[in-house]
């Protein structure tokens, strides 16, 4: 019979991120052993000029940090340090989702920094160059449209880039003009504990007590001017719906002084407020009530210490000695779609520090547009050696990204598999090809966050392939370059289809298979390792179980290393890391190693115009046969599988029953109706007894 070659991969798989399967999902890999028989590697002393040779490819180091301090909005719409954040917490994401962190990074850098501040906030925000950015790249066009011969109008900020794209863009490419996307958080959720919580007149007189109330041990006070006597009227109405009673009295001066008795209430106002003016807050569960009920809140504040200011028109102004408030009034505003600018006065010696809040219905500086404010970036500035320590990041499940002083933020595997990519050709015609690791990460299913599961790009491999460097260049780019694909046309596609794999293969990390599957293969090897700062520094690195980096390098060759089993791999940091760009995992130092490692299979280039001719076997099945044998009668019902086209024709007959062959088996069996449906669907392909053995049998004859 002919057929045409078949392609068999695989569905699961390990790679730089951790991998979230269970064991049993894991069983279900295809184990390289079930297609390679073991031989063993022969060990010997072998000099880094020695070591297997293919060029280097450079990532650009394109890891992307902020420093330790830099605040993040967390769950309860507060900002805390970048730095304390652990695994399991909560966070807001770029489209107002709260989302778990499920990673988080740290690595000590020294290198170029770079800060920015917009429009409306005095905080600057510092990052590594690499890290993406939300937002909206100015155009390089003129903005201004001209009516008629000489008259010229000024575009609006929101109409001149309506039609430009919203995207992540690296820090580095972000200059003054362009604008960051601050999200709205709209998440409301009833966490409330009092009835009052939700009353607008109270929330009103919360407001008012966060802006001139005080609380001793038993009574609240508002300290008042006396134009404001109209207020006691209210503040008794409110308390007398709850029970209690308000009393007053003069001071010499023009102040008067409004109390509510009682140390419930202390408590109350304690809890929902706090208490000295430095450190009053809004309780986080009020952060989630409905917006509408939130800008009450903000009313009785701006009641007690605010005012609008005159020389700008449609302008309220706030100020506090509690820059936690304000930040919190801010997030309320922005739920509210008003955007605000927090500035910080200038500091003097008598006085606690004074940060101020203004707000309008039409700022000067950026606009509204979908479910963002969009703040124009004010100033810029890089650090070129900045040595603050160590750096961050986080990992957040579905949407990767979090917003970092309101403002939204957030590629080894694919330089890793274009390498595997490029082995595979040289072992087939001797020819070295460059494929693009661009072609295979930019395709991602977590894009744009950063990093990629080495499964998925052994998948990409098998069914797509990847077009060549030259068509879609990925060397030496940054993450947000590495993501663009708008230069992928028919022609990658075609060029993609004639070097893919046939297929892909994982067997535990041990060095002595590893070795034997290089050995006689002379293929390269992905794997996955965790390490912590300071552990690649050199060529012969260290890997830790527990690392908080995750790295996928290529294995090209083994050898002993000062008398003890060492692995050689290709790494993607430019030729200048290691010696020349190669380093070595030496037996001790190898527990950051993930437990599966992965492999090409074979696929002639001219795989589309190429039959396979499978003769008919000459066979008779004596004996019942089943999972985890190994034998002749295994290597038999392989080969009668193949004919079959129920067996991967590329694949070797080795005489192992596994993975494979069973459910080889099982595919067979069901097109062949050797039982009922249910009971082959239940024995998985393990089970090749009488029944089949007939069925076969016959079929041979």
């Amino acid at each position: 019979m002919k057929i045409f070659k078949k392609l068999f991969g695989r569905e699961y798989g390990t790679g730089l991120r951790k991998d979230p399967r269970t064991q049993k999902e894991k069983e279900k890999d295809y184990l390289s052993l079930e297609v390679l028989s073991y031989i063993p590697p022969k060990w010997q002393e072998k000099k880094p000029e020695n070591w297997r040779k293919f060029p280097i490819f450079n990532q650009a180091q394109s890891g992307s940090c902020f420093p330790s301090e830099t605040l993040v909005l967390t769950e309860d719409f507060s900002y805390k340090p970048i730095g304390e954040i652990k695994k399991g917490e909560y966070v807001f994401t770029h489209k107002g989702r709260k989302r778990k962190v499920i990673e988080t990074f740290k690595r000590k850098w020294q290198g170029t920094m770079k800060s920015f501040v917009i429009w409306g906030d005095y905080r600057e925000i510092t990052a590594t160059q690499e890290h993406p950015i939300l937002g909206i790249k100015r155009p390089d066009k003129n903005r201004f449209k001209y009516i008629g011969n000489s008259k010229n109008k000024w575009i609006k900020n929101e109409e001149f880039i309506r039609s430009e794209p919203l995207d992540f863009y690296s820090l580095k490419e972000l200059s003054k003009g362009d604008w960051v996307a601050i999200p709205f958080n709209n998440i409301i959720k009833d966490k409330t504990i009092y009835s009052f919580e939700k009353d607008p007149d109270f929330l009103w007189l919360l407001g008012l007590y966060l802006a001139e109330g005080s609380s001793d041990k038993y009574k609240v006070c508002f300290s008042l001017h006396r134009k404001e006597f109209d207020w006691y009227e209210r503040i008794k109405s409110i308390m007398a719906k709850y029970g209690t009673n308000t009393t007053y009295s003069f001071k010499e001066d023009t102040g008067f002084t409004i109390r509510i008795s009682g140390k419930k209430w202390v408590n109350i106002f304690q809890e929902l407020g706090d208490k000295l003016c430095e450190n009053k807050k809004i309780n986080k569960r009020l952060m989630f009530l409905e917006p509408h009920l939130q800008m009450k809140i903000v009313e009785g504040f701006t009641d007690g210490d605010g005012y609008r200011n005159r020389g700008r028109k449609q302008c309220n102004t706030l100020v506090s000695t509690s820059e936690t408030l304000l930040i919190q009034i801010r997030t309320i505003l922005l739920r509210n779609k008003i955007y605000s600018s927090l500035q910080k006065r200038k500091e003097r010696d008598d006085r606690k520090p004074v940060w101020v809040l203004e707000h309008y219905k039409q700022s000067q500086c950026g606009f509204i547009k979908d479910n963002y404010y969009f703040a124009q970036i004010k100033e810029t500035k890089t650090t070129p050696a900045f040595t603050g320590g160590y750096v961050y990041n986080l990992e957040v499940e579905e949407d990767n990204s979090y917003i970092v002083n309101g403002i939204a933020v957030h590629n080894c595997v694919g330089q890793t598999y274009a390498k595997l990519l490029g082995v595979e050709n040289v072992l087939e015609e001797g020819k070295w090809v460059h494929f693009s690791a661009r072609d295979i990460y930019s395709q991602r299913s977590i894009k744009p966050a950063f990093g990629m599961h080495s499964q998925e790009a052994a998948e990409i491999c098998y069914k797509k392939g990847a077009t060549i460097e030259q068509l879609m260049p990925s060397q030496n780019l940054p993450e947000v370059e590495m993501n663009k694909e708008h230069d992928r046309k028919e022609i990658d596609r075609q060029v993609a289809l004639v070097g893919k794999a046939g297929g892909y293969l994982s067997l535990p990390f041990d060095f002595d298979k590893l070795a034997s599957v290089m050995e006689q293969t002379k293929k390269a090897i992905a794997i996955a390792c965790w390490f912590n700062s300071g552990d690649w520094s050199s060529a012969e690195v260290t890997t830790r179980a527990n690392g908080t980096s995750g790295h996928l390098v290529a294995l090209v060759d083994y050898c002993l290393w000062k008398g003890k089993k060492a692995l050689v791999f290709d790494n993607s940091w430019d030729y200048r890391w290691g010696h020349n760009g190669q380093g070595i995992i030496v037996d001790g130092n190898h527990q950051g190693v993930r437990d599966y490692c992965v492999y090409l299979q074979d696929l002639h280039n001219n795989w589309r115009d190429t039959e396979v001719e499978i003769p008919k076997p000459k066979y008779t099945f004596n004996n019942n046969l089943q999972f985890g044998q190994r034998n002749n009668d295994v290597i038999a019902l392989q080969d009668a599988l193949k004919y079959f086209e129920c067996f991967p024709v590329e694949t070797q007959s080795t005489g192992y029953y596994s993975v494979i062959t069973a459910k080889s088996v099982l595919k067979w069996q069901l097109q062949y109706k050797v039982d009922s449906e249910e009971e082959l669907i239940k024995l998985e392909g393990k089970h090749f007894g009488p029944k089949s053995r007939k069925a076969m049998n016959d079929l041979l004859s």
